[in-house]
């Protein structure tokens, strides 16, 4: 089985076989009875002797009892724990599965958490960046067969073995004009590890094999003139034009350095929760300091508006600062205050909103310009660790929001932040939420390293069902 290929939630111990055909497996997952939500049913199918996911194909409430193929392979009927038996047409799934989720987990589980989350489509090429959940930083790309690892960078700074505290939490991608003016196509991102070592990062090339076991390729490391310290970069956000940086950093200890290519000291700072401004010179991957900016506390989430002329900070210190970026420095300072800890900031595509998501599960949403709250939404009971806009840069038509309390909710704005559907994804802690520029696509990445990519249409089809 493809080490990379697994249902998100708890697989009940249900499966069928088409026995028509080429082999296709089913899977029924679910939450539980005790949980409100859905559970999967899961394809798999069978390539090149390996068994590989195909598409979460539909859901059933509270997951499944009982699951059977008919004669032909034709229908395949699934008892849910809701009461009710579903039959389900194996001819139109075919034509289903782009707007389906699916779901697909990191393979190797060393290390706690997962944090480092992004999305980015190159034509008809689509990359995900996933860091934390296994000491390391992942490249994959969508593959006819499903994402696949195509390359990874395990830390191993001076010689020191790895330590969970090395993890990488903070990642992005440059825009692909930037990757490809450094000679870094298909794609190049931005990764920072916990204390402090970041670095610019890209495919490889070539499989590194370690006696039987099949292991990604390393990715290239373009780049080290960049901070380093004993403390992390919480968040890092790129330009829209990829020529400026943005790293919130948290859990200070010690002054951080900025070094140039031959390690020697260039610029120093004080201790201090800030958020650096890092420029890129034209044609490289080396970055300069060009400002910072302070909070009075950890700033755990930075992100640019559409136009790259405002950044947005959230910290620990309850507010979201919003700085005006000119002559690539940080500007004047707009304050607005929230009543908890801000662990996520979003600008929509059309640069009219911004929205902070809270430690008390609530998410706040601001008018841009303006700075008028348009209101605070309410239903999450836990922290609300990612923020995403459904739109264009036209209009923006929904708010998403992933908690720690396992659910992805979708609101409208308008008059209000008002609720509009509560999604189970994941049995457990969604930590980081991306969407790719044009909002087609939405990612969500789990405590437990689990990733699923979902289609657009397809949160919007359950609003509109509802």
């Amino acid at each position: 089985m493809s080490p990379t290929a697994r249902p998100v939630s708890s697989t009940r111990g249900l499966n069928g076989y088409d026995p028509e055909g080429p082999l296709r497996l089913v899977t029924a997952t679910g939450l539980g009875d005790d949980k409100e939500g859905s559970g999967w049913l899961v394809s798999w199918r069978l390539v090149d002797d390996e068994l590989r996911q195909e598409a979460l194909l539909g859901k059933t409430d509270r997951g499944a009892s009982a699951l059977a193929w008919s004669a032909d392979g034709g229908l395949l009927a699934v008892g849910g724990l809701d009461e009710t038996v579903r039959v389900w047409d194996v001819a139109r799934w075919s034509a289903e599965l782009e707007d389906s989720p699916r779901a697909f987990l990191h393979t190797w589980r060393r290390g706690a958490g997962a944090d480092g989350l992004d999305v980015l489509e190159v034509g008809p090429r689509r990359f995900l960046a996933t860091g934390s959940c296994n000491t390391s930083v992942d490249l994959w790309e969508d593959t006819p067969h499903g994402f696949r690892v195509v390359g990874r960078a395990e830390p191993r700074w001076a010689g020191r073995p790895k330590l969970t505290s090395w993890t990488f939490r903070a990642l992005g991608f440059l825009p692909p004009e930037v990757a490809s003016e450094l000679g870094a196509e298909p794609a190049a991102m931005v990764a920072s590890g916990a204390r402090g070592r970041t670095a610019v990062w890209t495919a490889g090339s070539g499989e590194r094999r370690q006696g039987q076991e099949w292991r990604p390729p390393p990715l290239r490391r373009l780049s080290t003139g960049l901070p380093t310290s004993e403390r992390y970069a919480a968040e890092l956000a790129v330009s829209p034009d990829g020529a400026l940086l943005a790293m919130g950093m948290g859990q200070l200890v010690r002054t951080w350095e900025l070094r140039d290519g031959d390690g020697e000291v260039v610029e120093a700072a004080p201790a201090g929760e800030e958020v650096l401004l890092l420029r890129r010179s034209p044609g490289s991957v080396h970055y300069q300091l060009v400002d910072r900016g302070a909070h009075g506390g950890q700033v755990f989430a930075v992100d640019f508006s559409p136009d790259g002329g405002l950044l947005a900070t959230g910290s620990e210190d309850a507010t979201v600062g919003v700085w005006t970026v000119r002559d690539g420095g940080l500007d004047e300072l707009t304050v607005l205050p929230v009543d908890d800890r801000v662990w996520s900031v979003a600008f929509s595509p059309d640069g009219a909103w911004l929205a902070a998501g809270r430690e008390d599960g609530r998410v706040s949403v601001w008018r841009t310009g303006s700075w008028d709250l348009l209101g605070v939404g309410e239903g999450h009971e836990g922290n609300i660790k990612g923020l995403g806009f459904l739109g264009d840069g036209m209009e923006t038509r929904y708010l998403l929001s992933a908690s720690d309390d396992e659910t992805l909710r979708v609101w409208s704005l308008g008059s209000g932040v008002v609720p509009e559907a509560v999604l189970y994804l994941h049995d457990t802690a969604i930590y980081a939420l991306a969407t790719t520029d044009d909002s087609r696509t939405v990612v969500t990445l789990d405590r437990d390293c689990g990733v699923v990519v979902t289609p657009s249409s397809w949160i919007e089809a359950q609003v509109n069902s509802r």
